[in-house]
């Protein structure tokens, strides 16, 4: 069952990931994501971002080095390794005029503290948090 149906069955309000981080974007910037493999191809925030008046910019070697980011947090190697890869990876994406950078990736939560004064980190899981939160206030 996908998010529209679901909404629809159900009497409780119910929030999706992508609306909230698409919500906290902004307009006109020029924006990629960071995210697993399966969450990129899945086309999702892309298509979240379509929507919107804002650029999408992605280059297909980022992907790779996502996944390589990915591999060594799991495989808990130490942080100033990884950080290497972490800070290659965005320097390369403000060259490219990126100015957001959404993380949809739980695993990289850990690393948007690095550059974060040069680009800004939209963390979709800390969206959804907040989200919730402020949801449930209303009630």
């Amino acid at each position: 069952m996908c998010f529209n149906e679901l909404k629809k069955e159900i009497n409780i309000p119910i929030l999706n990931i992508i609306d909230e981080t698409i919500k906290k974007v902004g307009s006109n910037r020029k924006i990629t994501i960071f995210a697993t493999e399966t969450t990129f191809n899945s086309g999702l925030y892309q298509e979240g971002l379509s929507n919107s008046d804002n650029q999408f910019i992605f280059k297909d070697s980022w992907q790779e080095r996502i996944n390589t980011i990915i591999q060594m947090i799991k495989e808990t190697r130490e942080l100033y390794e990884i950080g290497f890869y972490w800070d290659e990876l965005i320097k390369d994406a403000i060259e490219t005029d990126v100015v957001d950078i959404i993380i949809a990736c739980t695993d990289l939560s850990v690393l948007k503290n690095n550059f974060s004064d040069k680009v800004n980190f939209i963390d979709s899981s800390q969206v959804l948090a907040e989200s919730v939160e402020k949801e449930y206030l209303k009630y």
